[in-house]
Order: structure tokens, then C-alpha cells, then sequence
């Protein structure tokens, strides 16, 4: 399993609230991607919990990939359905390449290439997916102060994955800043973000 434990806001990308939608994907290998999304509200700075999960997907191969991500946007412009569909497909998009290129890595895994941009292992992708996500994905929803404020792909083969959670139950649990990036004229400063997420065998 694949989730979302928690977020702090320190900073919102909008004066006051973020409108934030976020989405969390997983992919094994070359099979179908899976991604789960929620409308999480207007948010101000404070700590909120998630429990936005995806999965369980076996992992059964110490060679396969897997890819995990989550994408938060703040946007208030545009209804729940066009933004869940936009969230789901580069969600999707984003796990499928992640698996394929973490599968057919050699030695320790890599992160996926995504246009001109090489995606870490484990951290921030916002600053190399920004450009990605609101030219390819989220353009037509991005409207004022809305933009993404957080994204980040795990992307691990199953040796990895298995190490980092020895035994049934075990969970890997990791808190990742964010930090924001250029909003419009008359927004807030920019976004400061904390994501803490893990992976669990069930």
C-alpha cells in the first residue's frame, strides 16, 4: 500500500487558502498504472491527515520497478470533475514511466524521465515536474494564484522495496519539504509544503 499520512502547510501559494486536490498513483512493472484522488478543501497553514491511500499491488519480482506518487494542486478555478480527470491522468502517466524505467534499471533503482526532466529516487519533484504538469497536464486548470505545490515519485525495484519493509505489516515512512514555486504577481509568497507518506506490506 501506498498512501498519504499527513500534510503541513507553513506557506499557501494563494493570499490566505489553498483550494488543494491531490491524487496518489502506483504502477508495477509495464502493468496498468492506479491512482486514487480527493478534493481536500480550503487550507490554510497547520497540519492536517490524509489517509489518501492506493493498492495493495503485489510486488512478487526483485527486479520489477514500482512507482508511487502524489501530486497536490491548489485550484480553484475549475470544477471537481475536470481536475480529478487531469489528476488522475498524469498520476498514471507518471507511475507507468516511473515502474517502466525503475524495471529496466540496472543495479539500484533510478527515477523516471518525464520530457527533459530525471525525477530523484526519493524527494521533491515539484521544481522538475512543474513545467511538465502545467504545460502538459494541468495548463487549462491553472488560473490565478492555482498551481501545483507539491509532487514527488518514489520509484524503487522489489529488493528495495522488500529491504525497507522486512517484515509483514512493516511500513517505510518519509517527510518531504516541498519548497514552492513561482506564483502570479498578487498570490502569496511561494508555497512551503510538508508531505509525509509511507509504504506498507499488508
Amino acid at each position: 500500500m501506498f498512501s498519504l499520512v499527513s500534510m503541513r502547510i507553513t506557506n499557501t501559494r494563494s493570499s490566505e487558502k489553498d483550494s488543494d486536490k491531490a491524487s496518489v498513483s502506483i504502477a508495477v512493472g509495464g502493468g496498468n498504472p492506479v491512482t486514487v484522488t480527493r478534493d481536500l478543501g480550503n487550507l490554510g497553514d497547520g497540519t492536517y491527515p490524509l489517509d489518501l491511500a492506493v493498492g495493495p499491488v503485489a510486488v512478487d519480482d526483485p527486479n520489477l520497478g514500482i512507482a508511487a506518487n502524489y501530486l497536490i494542486v491548489n485550484s480553484g478555478h475549475s470544477s471537481w470533475s475536470t481536475v480529478d480527470g487531469l489528476l488522475t491522468k498524469a498520476g498514471n502517466e507518471l507511475a507507468s514511466a516511473g515502474a517502466k524505467s525503475a524495471t529496466s534499471a540496472i543495479g539500484s533503482a533510478v527515477g523516471a524521465t518525464i520530457g527533459s526532466a530525471v525525477l530523484p529516487v526519493i524527494g521533491t519533484a515539484l521544481g522538475a515536474l512543474a513545467g511538465w504538469l502545467v504545460g502538459n497536464i494541468l495548463g487549462i486548470v491553472m488560473a490565478d494564484c492555482d498551481g501545483p505545490v507539491a509532487a514527488e515519485q518514489p520509484a524503487l525495484k522489489g529488493i528495495d522495496l522488500w529491504n525497507r519493509t522486512q517484515v509483514p505489516g512493516a511500513s517505510f515512512q518519509h517527510t518531504t519539504y516541498h519548497p514552492g514555486i513561482d506564483s502570479n504577481w498578487g498570490c502569496g509568497a511561494n508555497s512551503e509544503y510538508y508531505v509525509t507518506w509511507q509504504i506498507q506490506r499488508t
